[in-house]
């Protein structure tokens, strides 16, 4: 039986191959090349994609929120960032992560088109550090004194590279393997900010360090 979807709005029961057959019918073109492909979205919150593929038929997966094409960088935030903000502005630790192929849209939903944009196309680094440094400054004016620091490292394998330094965290690539996390986590690569210009200013320029010019990809 496939699972429940608008692709199949049938009572009448499948074979997985029959559905996946029907599936090929409507909406691959060649059947020989046929690979795995998302045959429908439903988006929102609780949404899910409904896919096909040779081997394993027709699977749904859901997902807290699905975003479609048309979805804006602040949507984004309200439902993947915000409630991150508010914990760790209360005393929470928190983690916003991207992950995806090459070319699958995390840049631009972390940090937003490369060209100077208006706040609407924020990313989520910039919309979470101005959430964050608001409340600072929101705690200050009630005589709260708080600092805040950033760190920009690239984890490769067993490596941490400081991308605000031109320094290689430990002494040789056998001390980096070792001690180059704890080195983080206790605030040796630590930058203070103050403000979002602050926090921009340093996100550039560990970019620099990350990215070859020639592709604008990663160095590793």
């Amino acid at each position: 039986r496939p699972p429940r979807s608008t692709l199949f709005p049938y009572t009448t029961l499948f074979r997985s191959s029959d559905a996946l057959k029907r599936v090929v019918e409507e909406h691959i073109e060649n059947e020989q090349t046929f690979s795995a492909q998302v045959v429908n979205v439903t988006p929102g919150k609780n949404g899910s994609a409904l896919t096909a593929s040779p081997g394993c038929g027709l699977r749904d997966f859901a997902f807290d929120y699905v975003f479609p094409t048309t979805a804006s960088q602040r949507e984004v935030f309200d439902n993947c960032g915000l409630s991150v903000a508010w914990d760790f502005i209360n005393g929470t630790n928190g983690a916003v992560i991207v992950y995806g192929q090459t070319g699958s849209g995390k840049t631009h939903t972390m940090f937003g088109p490369s060209a100077p944009v208006g706040p609407e196309d924020y990313g989520l680094s910039a919309n979470l550090a101005g959430f964050i440094f608001d409340a600072v400054d929101s705690r200050g004016r009630r005589g709260i004194d708080l600092s805040l620091g950033m760190s920009y490292v690239e984890v490769f394998g067993n490596e941490t590279t400081d991308l605000l330094s031109d320094k290689p965290i430990g002494a040789n690539r056998g001390a980096n393997q070792r001690v180059g996390h704890r080195y983080v986590l206790e605030g040796k690569v630590e930058h203070p900010v103050k403000s979002s210009a602050d926090f921009e200013a340093l996100l550039a320029s560990g970019e620099e360090r990350k990215r070859k010019a020639a592709t604008a990809m990663n160095e590793r």
